[in-house]
C-alpha cells in the first residue's frame, strides 16, 4: 500500500470497516494495519452493529469503509444514516458492485468515495483522499463526477 502524498502522511487515520463477510473484514483489517498512517479501529458485520459500535468506538473513527451489500439493510441506507448521525465521519464505499451504476447513488447518499474491491490495492490512497476532504473515484468515474460537480476534483 502506498500513502497519498499529502499532509496526512504524519497523521494517523482511524478506519472502521462495515462488511457482512467475515473473511473480507479480516483481510481488509490486516491491509489497514499494514498501511502506514492507518489504524484499524473496529469492524461491524451489519448496519445495526455499525450503528451500535461506531459511537462507542475508541479511538474515534475518521473513515468508515462501507460495503453496499449488508444482508437485510442496504448500504445506501446506512450511508444516509451515518451522514446524518456522524457528519464528521468520512465514508468510503468498498464494493464489488459496478462503480458506474452505484458510485453516483453512493455519493448522493453521502459517501465521499467509491472503491471497487477488485481495485483494493488502492485502499490506502483512497482512505487518505477521503480523509483529506477529497472525493475518491476511479479514473473512469472522474469525468462523470467532474461533469456533475465542478467543485471537487476527484483523484485516484
Amino acid at each position: 500500500m502506498n500513502d497519498a502524498g499529502n499532509s496526512s502522511e504524519t497523521e494517523n487515520i482511524n478506519v472502521f470497516l462495515i462488511d457482512d463477510h467475515q473473511l473480507i473484514r479480516e483481510v481488509i483489517g490486516r491491509l489497514i494495519e499494514k498501511t502506514a498512517g492507518l489504524t484499524f479501529c473496529g469492524a461491524a458485520a451489519s448496519a445495526a452493529e455499525a450503528l451500535e459500535k461506531l459511537p462507542l468506538c475508541q479511538p474515534k473513527p475518521d473513515v468508515a469503509l462501507v460495503d453496499l451489500s449488508l444482508g437485510q439493510t442496504n448500504g445506501m441506507t446506512l450511508i444516509r444514516l451515518l451522514s446524518q448521525l456522524q457528519p464528521d465521519l468520512r465514508i468510503l464505499v468498498i464494493s464489488s458492485h459496478e462503480e458506474s451504476r452505484f458510485a453516483p447513488l453512493a455519493l448522493a447518499a453521502g459517501a465521499h468515495g467509491y472503491l471497487m474491491k477488485k481495485d483494493g490495492i488502492d485502499l490506502g490512497i483512497a482512505v487518505h483522499e477521503v480523509y483529506n476532504g477529497r472525493i475518491y473515484l476511479s479514473h473512469s468515474m472522474q469525468a462523470w463526477h467532474n461533469k456533475h460537480n465542478n467543485n471537487d476534483q476527484p483523484t485516484s
